[in-house]
């Protein structure tokens, strides 16, 4: 059974989380730089930063980035792959209780993660660490699966599973990301990425979700042969594209009168 506590859920996958899971676009770079004053000597908070996939991105910009993550598996591999810069700092803090100080940081940034989150518990903790007003900036690479072929296929067998209704991040809606920003302005901006991955890569990639099935469940085998079915059924020349939109939404978080 896979775990339900958001904090250990992934802590049988990180492996493969690490190593399938699709990077974000220098384009979120240069949305960060064109929307907020940061330069060399600002401080960012990226919360739930996981293996460190957006944390390796924050860094091209010179800055001090705390990576905060309460899942000790995920945040070894981020430790491992990335202590060696001394921007790096690997925090073990939840979005609800950073363990960082007040007002400390210049961003708050939050990649694939915010779904995860008690929403008026995290603007609160957001709100003390950050240096007012507070910009924080939510991400997710949001697989299309409304195109036919592959993409249509792999919806079909997440759709099967039980746990995938329940956690889908697209099932965060606009009206849940405007309430944290207290219903001031949020700022949405849109990249396309894509993903390129062979068999490996394929069943790596799907199973690096927390919805599907650990190796030691009885769905993990049909499951496996499924994915392999339409791999098969849909690769050119050994290989599977994946696209996404690569989503922001930046808002601040001012203090609350």
């Amino acid at each position: 059974m896979v775990p339900r506590d958001p904090k250990s859920r992934f802590s049988d996958r990180v492996a493969d989380y690490k190593k399938f899971r699709p990077a974000y676009p220098d384009g979120v770079l240069d949305f960060i730089t064109s929307h907020i004053p940061i330069d060399k000597g600002s401080v960012i908070a990226d919360i739930g930063a996981g293996t460190g996939i957006s944390t390796a991105l924050l860094m091209k910009m010179g800055c001090r980035v705390m990576a905060v993550e309460p899942n000790a598996e995920m945040r070894k591999a981020a430790e491992q792959s990335l202590s060696v810069n001394p921007l790096f700092l690997a925090v073990d803090g939840s979005a609800e209780a950073t363990g960082l100080p007040d007002n400390s940081v210049d961003l708050v940034t939050v990649f694939q993660a915010f779904h995860w989150f008690d929403g008026e518990k995290t603007a609160a903790e957001f709100r003390r660490i950050l240096k007012y007003p507070g910009p924080v900036l939510l991400v997710w690479n949001d697989r299309i699966s409304d195109e036919k072929g592959f993409p249509e296929d792999y919806e079909q067998i997440l759709r099967s599973l039980p746990e995938y209704g329940r956690i889908d991040h697209r099932n965060l809606d606009r009206a849940a990301i405007s309430a944290f920003f207290n219903n001031t302005p949020v700022l949405h901006h849109v990249l396309s990425n894509t993903q390129i991955l062979d068999k490996e890569g394929v069943t790596g990639r799907f199973f690096s979700s927390s919805y599907t099935p650990s190796k030691d469940s009885p769905d993990y085998e049909p499951s496996l042969r499924r994915l392999e079915r339409i791999f098969d059924k849909h690769q050119v020349n050994g290989k599977i594209e994946f696209k996404y939109r690569t989503e922001m939404f930046l808002g601040k978080l001012e203090t609350k009168k």
